[in-house]
């Protein structure tokens, strides 16, 4: 199908770079987020506790976990569990940058099994007989002592308690592509992780909140609708291993999936949205979606287009509405059919003393703060940005994934209150894997976007 770029000039000059304290706002200070319970099977992680809030983070041993729902009250939350080993991991659920806005717990997946009972201690055996005193006599003779009593039959050893359960085995943990061919990408079955797949397993969903996703959404000759996105547009990379002579395990970047693209809506537009979906099943065809994103005075921002995707599914969704899901009808490929078009991605410097982490990657970013966690065992570093630092994140992963961009070296480094470098981590061998736009679809100014990277060698500066 012909590709129509859609494009909207848009001159950003000023972004509110911060956010207006509860205090500000005569609100008075935030109340604690607290963390008072959690556990997790293979399948989901149950957390309970207060003042979660309507749209929290939640991570694990370092990853964003996807499928985040929370109760109105903001003291139960669920998430999917996307597959740890048996282990204990550093559980943290964030609804904002502030202390009072983070709560941490240390979780323990695939618990052992309790001991068995101990066994009942066996009876006293009876006592020995007393002997008999001799008769009084004049000078009677002392009696003869009476022989000892027999001992007592040692009791019968109670019987060993059953060994308790075992408990359940923790889902396999996430790994990465390196064992799958070069056409084909990686894919979680709901019990393995195979090498099969063409659908990403790195993306996000956020829950519903309508005050901060809904957006407008174009899909041409279709219709144009207001809708809570709930899984932003983003892509995929596969790593290819390519280890030296020396047997480091370098990757090169190979093919890319675009993630699904999912969005409720309840409205007039639901039957055309449905006949859509008749018509893809009936002929394959799939038609351009323009994603609009606007700031909070209402006016456009950025787009996001999206070509050859098509409806694959229409469920219930959250508040009445209904959920559709839209995935890329194209094979893993070196094109990204996921185009960010009008408006600019920001760099200014976003720094949260609490939070942010700063990052240096050479020839792409330099000086910016995002969120860092860095998974040392796959050896990947996620980094969330807010609207107004993502600048060049999603150019480095869209040239990467056409071939116009290799591998880097960079640095995290940790700095002081006062700005002074205090300790540096040097990265080699780096290529973004992942990036995807994972909430603020309706309000730019509370946009969040994260890219991972993947990375062969580490030091200490």
């Amino acid at each position: 199908m012909h590709r129509q770029v859609y494009s909207s000039v848009f001159v950003l000059a000023l972004l509110i770079s911060g956010s207006i304290s509860h205090a500000q706002n005569g609100k008075g200070p935030a109340p604690q987020l607290v963390i008072r319970a959690a556990s997790a099977n293979a399948v989901s992680v149950a957390i309970d506790g207060v003042n979660f809030g309507s749209t929290p983070v939640v991570f694990l041993g370092g990853l964003p976990l996807a499928g985040v729902q929370v109760n109105a009250a903001g003291t139960e939350i669920t998430a999917i569990n996307p597959g740890f080993p048996p282990g204990t991991y550093l559980l943290h659920v964030s609804r904002g940058n502030g202390t009072p806005d983070n709560g941490t717990f240390n979780l323990t997946i695939g618990a052992v099994g309790a001991d068995g009972a101990t066994g009942a201690t066996g009876a006293t055996g009876p006592a020995g007989s007393a002997g008999v005193n001799g008769v009084d006599g004049a000078p009677g003779a002392t009696g003869a002592t009476g022989a000892t009593g027999p001992q007592g039959l040692q009791g019968v050893a109670g019987p060993q308690g059953a060994i308790g359960p075992q408990g359940p085995t923790g889902a396999a943990g996430p790994l990465s592509a390196l064992g799958c061919q070069v056409n084909q990408t990686l894919k979680w079955d709901g019990a393995a992780f195979v090498c099969a797949g063409t659908v990403p397993t790195n993306f996000s969903a956020v829950f519903p909140d309508a005050l901060n996703n809904t957006a407008t959404i174009e899909i041409e000759g279709v219709a144009t609708i207001e809708a809570v996105v709930t899984s932003g547009p983003g892509l995929e990379l596969q790593r290819i291993p390519t280890p030296n002579a020396q047997g480091v395990p370098i990757e090169t970047p190979g093919l890319n999936a675009e993630m699904p693209f999912v969005f409720e809506y309840a409205g007039p537009e639901a039957a055309a949205l449905q006949q859509y979906r008749n018509d893809f099943l009936a002929t394959g065809n799939t038609r351009p979606i323009t994603l609009i994103i606007d700031d909070l005075a209402g006016n456009e921002v950025l787009r996001w287009n999206l070509f050859e995707f098509a409806p694959t599914q229409i469920g219930p969704g959250s508040e009445g509405r209904l959920r559709y899901t839209y995935t890329s009808q194209e094979a893993p490929n070196n094109t990204v059919s996921v185009q960010h078009a009008g408006g600019v991605f920001l760099s200014n410097v976003s720094r949260n003393l609490a939070t942010d982490t700063k990052v240096e990657w050479n020839g792409v970013m330099n000086g910016l703060y995002p969120v860092v966690t860095v998974d040392t065992v796959n050896r990947t570093i996620t980094m969330i940005f807010d609207f107004n630092e993502v600048s060049t994140a999603y150019d480095w992963i869209f040239n990467t994934a056409t071939g116009a961009d290799q591998r880097r070296a960079g640095s995290i480094i940790t700095e002081n209150a006062a700005g002074v470098e205090t300790f540096r981590m040097n990265y080699f061998e780096v290529f973004p894997i992942s990036f995807q736009h994972i909430s603020g679809f309706g309000q730019a100014e509370k946009g969040k976007f994260r890219l991972v990277l993947a990375y062969a060698l580490e030091e200490v500066a």
